[in-house]
């Protein structure tokens, strides 16, 4: 006998409708590095959060130098 499966509708977050702008990637590194700097520095969290303030720093690194082309193309 077939199942009749129900449309799944996944709910939309606030983050989803705000465009990631630079200024979002370069506030994310100070929140990761404040919450490592509360755990013990053998826990494996607190490298994850290093790794991922890095990443977030990478990432508005990338955005900034991609600002002027998006400028002088409007």
């Amino acid at each position: 006998m077939p199942t009749e499966r129900l449309p799944t509708t996944r709910k939309q977050t606030p983050m989803e409708d705000v465009p990631w702008t630079r200024s979002i990637f370069e506030k994310k590194p100070e929140l990761c590095l404040r919450l490592a700097d509360g755990l013990s520095l053998n826990n494996p969290g607190r490298f994850q959060l290093m790794d991922l303030a890095d990443d977030f720093l990478k990432r508005a690194k990338e955005l900034e130098a991609e600002e002027p082309i998006r400028h002088e193309a409007a």
